[in-house]
């Protein structure tokens, strides 16, 4: 990972300090920390696209506190937990908890938990009121109240959404409901039945082609029964010759009998002929009528836009349900006017308990950072927390939060943002570090350059509050401040190395010589003498 090609960091108990000279990779140690924390990974980062880059934290995890969250999301609990990144030379992204492949979303929800780390960025967003208002819930332990809320926010949004939506497809369509039932009407009142279309046209054709049909018929008919030469005539003929010479054979009988067959068969097809043929007489009226319906029938389709009387009967239901659906709207805005009244009522005592909930927690707050600023050396500092309720409510609530801030006694409070200086925001956001990191529980917090803006002997006090934060929690403060630096219970500097026409990032842990010389070098530059390394053990001695 960028200029790390193996990295192990044993991150100790109590409040670590990480030195080293500038562009020696701190940031980058922080980059890949990031990787396991569920941030984005960025090929551009791994040091060799030919090879997989991995990234492994382990985490000694309290049962009671964490076995819930992986029971959840269906992951093997362990005491000793292992996560892991791997970003494949692709740039492809996977994510393990105790070999078990997870989401980001599910990395970050866990490790959020478990290390907080802070950094310039962080001092500057203190000057939004959201995150300040995500600070106040964060002390508040809202996050049951904030997901109740927000569940009913989101319901009265969709609901408000569907009856705007609603509401406007009612007066949009309005002058389009009488429109629709006229078009319903005109197929009602048409009577349409499914293959009429067919029937009429066949009729037609024949009508169009009836003399030929009844001079064909007519002469099929006469050979069939016309006096004297006729088939049926010669049939009976022959039925009375073989009738007379059963006397001498009885197969002459039989013959007779099929021949009885066959003539009563011929004079069934010819009644059947004969009445065909009585229906074929043209008449004017009936295809005029035909001829009518037809039209009727097309002019309709190519008012649909249809080409079948079947796709007018569908096309039919679809006006029928249409108008239903548009008789319905009423009813329906009148019931979604109903539920959005019930569920803004929800809402506003959903918020409302949110915001008893921030101001009940404001005095406590604001007397601790007061207290944790004294000891910052800004004892005539003055913070307020100001909770106010808007008309607007958001994913969060109704409320507006602002931190106000003076720095010197006499001096009237106004918004954070306008009025604090860098080592002043520096300071602010450690007080309230270091009250979340205990009021969450949280095992690890990182301070990234918590030292910005502020020196000498508020820097040392910025120290001892790490340290103190240390003794109930891991504390790991990247810092360029010998004041910070001696108070590191423990020391690691990092450093850069050249092999090969290479160079890497290092990492190493400071014995109490080596100590001393960071120290003084911290505090002399980079020609260290002997005089720079009695004042860095003076330093010592004076922190402890």
């Amino acid at each position: 990972y960028a200029l790390i090609d193996r990295l192990e960091l044993d991150w100790p108990n109590g409040f670590t300090v990480v030195t080293g000279e500038t562009g020696a990779g701190k940031s980058i140690i922080l980059g890949a920390l990031s990787l396991i924390l569920g941030k984005r990974a960025d090929l551009k980062s791994v040091r060799n696209t030919d090879e997989k880059c991995i990234v492994e934290g382990t985490f000694k995890l309290n049962i009671a506190e964490y076995e819930p969250f992986f029971k959840d999301n269906d992951l093997d609990f362990d005491e000793i937990s292992i996560i892991r990144r791997e970003i494949s030379p692709s740039g492809k992204s996977r994510s393990f908890i105790n070999d078990t492949p997870v989401t980001l979303d599910i990395l970050e929800e866990l490790t959020q938990r478990l290390i907080d780390v802070h950094s310039q960025h962080q001092n500057l967003l203190l000057n939004n009121t959201s995150f300040q208002l995500q600070l106040l819930d964060s002390f508040a332990d809202n996050g049951e109240l904030k997901s109740r809320y927000a569940n009913i926010f989101n319901q009265y949004r969709g609901i408000k959404k569907e009856l705007e939506n609603l509401i406007h497809l009612s007066e949009n369509e309005s002058g389009d409901s009488d429109y629709l039932q006229f078009l319903f009407n005109e197929m009602e009142e048409t009577h349409l039945k499914a293959g009429e279309q067919e029937e009429i046209e066949e009729k037609l054709r024949l009508a169009e082609s009836a003399g030929d049909v009844q001079s064909g018929l007519g002469k099929s008919v006469a050979l069939l029964d016309n006096d004297g030469s006729s088939v049926l005539s010669a049939l009976k003929h022959a039925e009375s010759i073989l009738s007379g010479l059963r006397k001498f054979d009885v197969v002459f009988g039989e013959w007779q009998e099929r021949v009885e067959s066959c003539r009563i068969e011929l004079d069934d097809l010819r009644l059947t002929m004969e009445e065909r043929l009585s229906e074929l007489d043209a008449d004017p009226e009936e295809i005029t009528r035909l001829d009518s319906r037809l039209s009727q029938l097309l002019t309709l389709q190519k008012k649909h836009q249809v080409q079948t009387v079947e796709e007018l009967l569908e096309r039919k239901q679809e006006l029928e349900q249409k108008i239903l659906e548009l008789s319905d709207t009423e009813e329906k805005i009148t019931e979604l006017r109903k539920e959005e009244e019930k569920i803004s009522a929800d809402m506003h005592a959903a918020s409302a308990q949110l915001h008893e909930s921030r101001i009940r927690v404001v005095p406590q707050l604001q007397s601790e950072i007061e207290a944790l600023l004294g000891g910052l050396n800004m004892a005539d500092a003055a913070f307020e927390i100001a909770v106010l309720s808007t008309e607007e409510y958001t994913t969060s609530g109704n409320d507006k939060v602002e931190f106000r801030f003076s720095a010197n006694r006499g001096q009237g409070l106004s918004p954070l943002s306008k009025v604090a200086s860098g080592g002043e925001l520096s300071r602010v956001m450690l007080a309230l570090k270091a009250i979340l990191a205990r009021t969450r529980n949280l095992p690890s917090i990182i301070f990234d350059e918590i030292d910005s803006g502020v020196s000498g002997e508020t820097a040392g006090k910025i120290g001892g509050i790490l340290r103190n934060m240390g003794s109930v929690m891991q504390v790991m403060a990247i810092s360029h401040l010998p004041q910070i630096a001696s108070l590191g219970q423990h020391h690691y500097k990092v450093e850069k190395e050249s092999s090969n026409k290479q160079t890497f990032t290092r990492i190493r842990k400071l014995d109490e010589e080596e100590q001393i010389d960071e120290l003084a070098r911290l505090l002399s530059g980079d020609k260290v003498s002997d005089a720079a390394r009695e004042n860095a053990r003076e330093l010592r001695r004076q922190t402890g």
